[in-house]
């Protein structure tokens, strides 16, 4: 209830209603496509600050960067205050794209975050890079660690192949999510 009462807008389309809140933003090469006027890459920093700038002091928050490796903004989820959410945006306007697709990796260091209810995982593709590339083992490891977690994973695809929109899909319905693809 107390999740449901408290909306901080929405990402994709798929409402943010929890307080304690994980962005998995994918920074591999391919983030350079365009997508009408802009890259992959700048839509996707445009719609994370406009969320996080949403939020008020009573969520939580994290942000990892994906490509080959992870790049955590902080090591836990940080406050929400006006200070962090700037020193945030500014990381996030900092980032840029290179290198392949670690998903698995990412999902993995979000759900070891401590109390995290929402997982926000943006991809543009199938995992390339990482301990678990297979989706179909990728989706059975990450359903095994989020059992007793009970974490929503949300997921969204920005043009995903037709495999990767079946992944994205059965990862975001197995885990509690919705799937969003923008257009």
């Amino acid at each position: 209830a107390a999740a449901q009462a408290s909306g901080y807008g929405n990402y994709y389309g798929i409402a943010v209603r929890g307080r304690r809140v994980v962005f998995l933003v994918d920074c591999s090469g391919s983030m350079t496509a365009k997508m009408q006027t802009s890259t992959r890459m700048e839509v996707a920093k445009q719609n994370l600050i406009a969320v996080i700038r949403g939020f008020d002091d009573r969520v939580n928050f994290g942000i990892i960067a994906f490509e080959t490796g992870l790049r955590p903004y902080a090591q836990e989820l940080v406050a929400a205050h006006k200070q962090e959410i700037e020193k945030a945006e500014k990381w996030v306007r900092a980032l840029n794209p290179a290198g392949a697709t670690n998903v698995y990796d990412s999902l993995e260091r979000a759900l070891a975050m401590t109390e995290v209810e929402e997982v926000y995982l943006l991809t543009d593709g199938a995992p390339t890079a990482g301990q678990i590339t297979d989706t179909e083992s990728l989706l059975v490891r990450i359903l095994a660690k989020n059992r007793f977690l009970r974490v929503r994973i949300h997921t969204i695809g920005f043009a995903p192949s037709a495999a990767g929109r079946v992944f994205l899909s059965k990862l975001a319905g197995q885990n509690g999510g919705e799937y969003a693809e923008p257009k």
